[in-house]
């Protein structure tokens, strides 16, 4: 499920071969459940949303929903939107949650994608391609799994196909 601009060029591959694109952006949840703080998020104005999410399988947050967290914690310009990945999980008691950081058990991809200007990820397929569809800057980071693989994937494609954010953006690629 991806499309050949997601594939390294392979010299060995079959000549039956045929790739049936990507997910597509849409509505998964037909009556999707939203947490009370939802509203900063839809009429966020000229803040930036960067939105974190661990997976559903190596689920430590001090992999990269803390240090996510921390990262921004002094900029009021930018709220952290945090999905957990389960319904029912929480962060670890006496976890300082910022003013800016809204945290939830559980969001649909598809929902909080349209509102965010970086998605954060340990790099899972789907995670991958949900960002993908929306046309979302991505920082992948995981090693368990696929995630390393599709990780070296998301730094090919963008590299060979010279990707950058425009200056609004806010975000600035080293």
């Amino acid at each position: 499920m991806c499309t050949p601009s997601f594939e390294y060029p392979r010299s060995d591959a079959p000549k039956t071969l045929i790739f049936a694109g990507g997910l597509p952006a849409g509505l998964r949840d037909p009556s999707p459940k939203f947490p009370q703080w939802w509203g900063d998020i839809t009429s966020k104005g000229d803040k930036k949303v960067v939105f974190v999410a661990q997976g559903t399988v190596s689920m430590n947050p001090y992999d990269l929903i803390i240090p996510t967290i921390l990262a921004f914690q002094d900029r009021n310009d930018i709220i952290v939107v945090v999905a957990l990945g389960k319904k029912g999980l929480s962060l670890p008691k006496n976890t300082l949650i910022p003013d800016n950081a809204r945290v939830a058990d559980f969001l649909p991809y598809d929902e909080i994608l349209e509102f965010t200007d970086c998605f954060v990820s340990n790099g899972g397929y789907g995670a991958i391609q949900h960002g993908l569809s929306h046309g979302v800057p991505q920082v992948v980071a995981g090693k368990d799994a696929d995630k390393a693989e599709n990780c070296a994937r998301v730094g090919y494609v963008f590299r060979s196909n010279e990707f950058s954010l425009p200056p609004e953006s806010g975000f600035v690629i080293h």
